[in-house]
């Protein structure tokens, strides 16, 4: 299945979900290597120079690191795009700022991004390969006790945060075979503990939470 049509049911089930929220008009084009999405209230621009696939002569040349070229590829348009409609309609909202709250923010997304696209592989959805899947199925219990013990949680350091979130070769703090963005895996084990436990909330509803510290206390995450 193409992006097209990929995004095509994605945004039925948008609408489905979601009827009172506007479904933006797409539209594709060349960036000059850039930004991978353009987005504004009504629309979404797809810079499809930056799907030409990992192995493009194009992003050797930029030396574009290797963790960043894993995702540049046609298929992971539509996950993008949808994460990128998540990101807008539903805004990160939360004071105090910290590592928790952005896990369980970011774990949100990532059950919407299922319900968007029930299909796609989750190598896709997260941009990794499945070896670094594995790899956090096996160290769950791990990395979790890693951030309780060193009192990260419900830390409002910015480098803190950034070490779990944001996309980068690896966590540093654990082996170099993790991938990045651990923060957020973890995240959505706890979103989907929470669900678990509360089989009657819907996403639109899902979606709405804030209270993050009351999530992670509900969800009786315990890996």
């Amino acid at each position: 299945m193409n992006f097209k049509s990929e995004l095509a049911d994605a945004f039925k089930r948008f609408h489905y979900y979601f009827p009172d929220h506007t479904i933006p008009t797409i539209y594709t084009h060349v960036s000059g290597f850039n930004q991978s999405l353009v987005i504004d209230s009504t629309y979404i621009g797809i810079s499809l120079d930056k799907y030409l696939g990992n192995d493009s002569k194009f992003y050797g040349m930029l030396r574009t690191p290797m963790y960043l070229r894993y995702s540049m590829r046609p298929d992971k348009i539509s996950s993008d795009v949808m994460l990128a409609v998540g990101l807008t309609e539903f805004p990160y909202e939360h004071k105090p700022d910290n590592l928790i709250s952005q896990m369980i923010y970011h774990g949100k997304l990532q059950v919407f991004l299922d319900a968007m696209l029930p299909h796609l592989a989750d190598t896709v959805k997260w941009g990794m390969p499945d070896s670094k899947l594995r790899w956090c199925e096996k160290n769950e219990r791990q990395m979790w006790m890693y951030l309780i013990e060193n009192k990260l949680l419900f830390s409002s350091d910015y480098k803190d945060i950034k070490r779990y979130i944001d996309d980068g070769p690896f966590t540093t703090t654990f082996s170099r075979e993790s991938p990045s963005r651990t923060g957020r895996w973890l995240g959505y084990q706890i979103v989907k503990s929470y669900l678990k436990q509360h089989p009657e909330l819907n996403l639109q509803k899902l979606m709405q939470l804030s209270d993050y510290q009351q999530v992670l206390s509900d969800s009786k995450y315990k890996p």
